[in-house]
């Protein structure tokens, strides 16, 4: 049948002409790029079924790849809802890794022998916690695992070399660890006993299409037709065996937005859409541009935000729904508060039944919500909080340094929290000590060891700042002696570890009277996180960005989008290019929060903190941007008029006078001098403060936030 009939007879005479275009590009390489709510799984759908239905090709001969198995069953159920079950059973929906399972199978049909894969988690873990302790460090936390089998997984995604694999770098408890060792041992056991993971069925997937022309063609036979979901967060491994499988065919289509690819520590590769005309030749670049989501006000805001990027492809999104409320910039004085007032907006949002949804970066920054939340009764929903907290190494360093407070003879609680009490004495020295009994093991220290005095003087403030832990002090008294002066922070921070969790402890026992108290609170708290909260009406919702991913809310909150957060702290080895790499995937993990939002959206603005990314947001947005006609959205861009608007409140001043030396002025922090420069990241070091802060230039100078006082040359004179 013709488009027109097949658009009448399955209900899609809605879609657009964008929609329309990308429905009937069904030969040759094609590239679409669908903006946020533009309706991209029913224009991918509508596609499949006009291939079908309004082209003649056999279902058998479409493969269509998606992400996730959960994503594989969605699109299965809801093409079979719209073009019927039979054509559905004949079609194939995929994750790539099924694709892989599929190539190896052939291949062991033919004789061959195949690794056996492990789907064990706890076998695989296993394994890992044997290799970490192998290499010599303490007993791994399950973060420490976790962000080892990342690291794997990201190498073989990526097909990074032996050398390469050691340049990546792992954030642990034990700070930032090469990977190469790791992925060395990981992989010489696993061929060893003949196992593979779902990375290596990728990599033997893809040699095997390699070195047995037979079968790539007999899939080349096979599927014809490619259709790739989520494009920007296929990994460069799973390129290359799409790119084999439909070199022949030449009939690939990828349907993503590299402005939403938020996966690269998952070795996400959105490079490949930038660059697929040179990989794929004579390939059509299609674009969806038209929001159906989200209000024009949401879509101006992101869309001018997103634009700081580079290293994507120009999109004009649009507006199709009616304006609504302006977006909203809640301002409170610290992140202490910050929670409270978001408890607050919930409790209202319970009230009235309004569904509200807080979205964050890390699954720790729920606890001080979930925390806020029970204590005030409010039931809420919470998408896969993890729980990594509890088990994490700065918990476990905190509660030793307890321990060994309330215990000062005990020699094995001591040497728990040797490594973290910073006493620049040396372990044989201290496994030598022979204190008597009932004598404190520092006391037995400055007795027994010959120290220089700057050491003895360490063992005494010490032995002091314990007697303080044990004598009852509050709280948050406790947590900041252990973080401030006992030097656990500056230890972390030398480690290159983030101290973000110690943040979250530190609002913890704001809220205690004792660290006996806040400790209970702990454990009362992962017993709730365990359970799970999942009041099915609540209209209060918590979840990462991550985990929304796809999913999209009456109203959106963006919490905790702080410097060191969102965006996050950047490793101090990154060279400049890496760095900007992250930072702009930091920008696209925003962009992706506030694009969840259909109504309102809602950013948090915190007094006491640097939020470059809240920011770039003048006061000026409180007011409604001025609002196009929906269909005559690409005339006159909302987009435009806002970054206008943002530009036109830039301070004036040249970024060139931004130089080490010179003295400027925050409107946040005050007075201070710019101590160094790397590109648009500047240190600054604000009187009154111990440690210097980190800034975008670009971002704190727009609003007149930061200015030069003095340049360097009229300091020195």
């Amino acid at each position: 049948m013709d488009f027109a009939r097949f658009c009448k007879t399955y209900d899609l005479q809605m879609l657009d002409a964008q929609q329309r275009a990308a429905v009937q590009a069904v030969q040759g390489p094609v590239l679409l790029l669908a903006v946020p709510g533009s309706g991209k799984t029913t224009t991918l759908l509508a596609r499949l079924g006009y291939l079908m239905l309004g082209c003649g090709v056999p279902p058998e001969q479409i493969l269509t790849c998606t992400y996730t198995v959960a994503a594989t069953a969605e699109l299965r159920t809801r093409f079979a809802a719209r073009f019927g079950p039979e054509l559905a059973a004949r079609t194939a929906f995929r994750t790539i890794n099924g694709v892989c399972a599929s190539i190896i199978s052939l291949y062991a049909r033919t004789g061959h022998q195949a690794f056996r894969l492990i789907t064990d988690e706890s076998v695989l873990r296993g394994l890992l916690r044997d290799i970490w302790l192998g290499a010599g460090y303490d007993f791994p936390t399950e973060g420490d695992l976790r962000s080892v089998a990342t690291a794997i997984s990201y190498v073989k995604n990526s097909m990074l070399t032996a050398e390469e694999a050691d340049a990546y770098f792992i954030t642990t408890g034990e700070g930032q660890l090469a990977a190469g060792p790791f992925v060395k041992k990981y992989n010489e056991i696993m061929q060893k006993n003949g196992w593979m993971d779902y990375d290596d069925q990728m990599r033997y997937a893809l040699a095997i299409l390699r070195r047995e022309p037979d079968i790539l063609h007999r899939l080349q036979a096979r599927w014809r037709y490619f259709c790739v979901d989520e494009a920007q967060d296929t990994s460069l491994i799973q390129h290359r065996i799409l790119a084999l499988l439909a070199g022949h065919s030449r009939n690939l289509l990828m349907v993503g937005d590299e402005d939403q690819s938020i996966y690269g520590f998952r070795a996400a590769c959105p490079e490949a859409l930038l660059r697929f005309e040179q990989d794929w030749p004579g390939a059509a670049v299609l674009l969806m541009e038209q929001n159906y989501r989200s209000t024009p006000e949401i879509v101006a805001a992101a869309d001018g935000f997103i634009r700081l990027n580079s290293a994507r492809r120009a999109k004009n999104m649009h507006p199709h729904n009616p304006p609504g409320p302006p977006v909203e910039l809640l301002r409170c004085t610290n992140r202490l508060r910050q929670y409270e007032l978001l408890a607050e907006q919930a409790a209202e949002a319970h009230r009235i039944g309004a569904q509200t949804t807080i979205l964050y970066r890390n699954n720790d920054t729920a606890l001080p919500l979930i925390d806020a939340l029970t204590r005030r009764g409010i039931p809420y929903r919470a998408r896969a909080v993890d729980g990594l907290f509890f088990s994490s190494r700065v918990l476990r360093d905190v509660r030793a340094i307890f321990a060994f407070a309330n215990a000062p003879c005990d020699k094995a609680a001591f040497l728990q929290a040797y490594p973290v009490l910073s006493l620049y004495v040396k372990r044989q020295a201290v496994n030598a000590l022979r204190p008597r009994p009932g004598q404190p093991i520092l006391q037995a220290a400055l007795a027994q060891l010959d120290l220089p005095e700057h050491t003895r003087d360490t063992l005494r403030r010490r032995m002091r700042q314990l007697d303080f832990l044990r004598a009852g002090a509050s709280a948050a008294a406790s947590i900041r002696c252990i973080a401030q002066d006992m030097g656990y922070r500056k230890l972390l921070e030398e480690k290159d570890i983030d101290p973000f969790r110690l943040d979250i402890l530190t609002l913890l026992a704001e809220k205690e009277t004792t660290a006996a108290a806040l400790f209970r609170r702990l454990e009362e708290l992962e017993s709730i996180v365990r359970q799970g909260a999942d009041a099915p009406d609540a209209p209060v919702i918590l979840s990462t960005i991550h985990s929304s991913k796809g999913l999209e809310y009456d109203r959106v909150i963006l919490a905790d989008a702080i410097e060191g957060v969102l965006p996050a702290s950047l490793p101090r080895r990154l060279g400049r290019e890496r760095r900007e790499a992250l930072m702009e995937e930091e920008r696209r993990l925003f962009y992706v929060g506030m694009t969840r939002a259909r109504r309102q959206l809602t950013l948090m603005e915190m007094e006491t903190e640097s939020m470059p990314f809240v920011e770039w947001f003048d006061p000026r947005l409180r007011r409604p941007a001025p609002q196009p006609s929906p269909r005559a959205a690409a005339a006159v861009l909302p987009s435009a008029t806002i970054t206008a608007q943002m530009q036109s409140s830039f301070s004036g001043q040249s970024l060139d006078a931004f130089v080490p030396g010179a003295a400027v002025r925050h409107k946040k922090f005050g007075r201070g001098v710019l101590q160094s420069r790397e590109a648009d990241r500047a240190v600054i070091l604000f009187d009154g403060e111990a440690s210097p802060r980190t800034l975008s230039l670009p971002v704190a100078v727009r609003g007149g936030g930061l200015a030069v006082l003095r340049t360097a040359a009229e300091s020195e004179g």
